[in-house]
């Protein structure tokens, strides 16, 4: 994900408040199409159980549902004895729940460490972060045909989304407001503009003739 959201239930559980996006932000799936529309946003930070002296800073669209429950169906924990038993950011991960926040891809990479511990083929891995130990994968289809899924077992890929929430609201101020300082050009770049300026000019059938420039020799 490029951006980071939240369920709209979730900002009123913690009683956040939501702020207006400058235009509408849509968010697309595969294939580039558009599965919902955000207006508004929330700001939020995230403290971590182990070390409180860490604080993410957030700012997430605000939507209505971002997914069903993950995992799908419950796990037998027990059987991976890579997983350890303390320190989980979220101690009950083999049990389905709804997903109320999802971070950026830039938040992810902000939070997890170097710490990783990985199973037989096609089990869970634990990721270290700042939050405990992350739990996620395992279970891949790695044969070259997909094998059959029963309709209780159905898979979704979901979402390739659009602009980071950062990335829009730079672009509408900008817009607004203008950039924050004029654009700096090297002395050819100005050079280049005077001359384009100076040697212009628009002939009788609608077109325009430019001398091309040269650079000065060096003597």
């Amino acid at each position: 994900s490029d951006v980071c959201l939240i369920q709209d239930n979730l900002v009123q559980e913690l009683g956040l408040t939501k702020e207006k996006l400058p235009h509408k932000q849509v968010i697309e799936a595969l294939q580039d199409k558009p599965i919902t529309t955000a207006t508004e946003f929330a700001t939020l930070d995230l403290i971590s159980t182990y070390y409180p002296q860490i604080q993410v800073t957030i700012k997430a669209l605000v939507i209505a549902k971002i997914g069903g429950c993950y995992p799908q169906k419950s796990m037998d924990a027990a059987r991976w004895d890579h997983i350890p038993k303390t320190g989980l950011a979220d101690p009950q991960f083999f049990k389905p729940q709804r997903v109320e926040l999802l971070l950026s891809t830039d938040i992810f990479y902000d939070v997890i460490r170097s710490g990783i511990l990985r199973g037989q083929p096609g089990e869970p891995v634990a990721q270290e972060s700042c939050f405990g130990w992350i739990v996620g994968g395992g279970t891949s289809h790695r044969s070259r045909t997909f094998p059959t899924i029963p309709p209780s077992d159905n898979c979704y890929l979901r979402c390739n989304l659009t602009n980071s929430l950062e990335s829009q609201m730079q672009r509408f101020w900008e817009i607004e407001h203008g950039p924050n300082e004029k654009q700096k050009l090297t002395a050819e770049e100005t050079a280049c503009e005077s001359h384009y300026t100076s040697t212009t000019t628009r002939l009788s059938d609608g077109t325009y003739q430019v001398e091309l420039p040269f650079r000065p020799e060096s003597g």
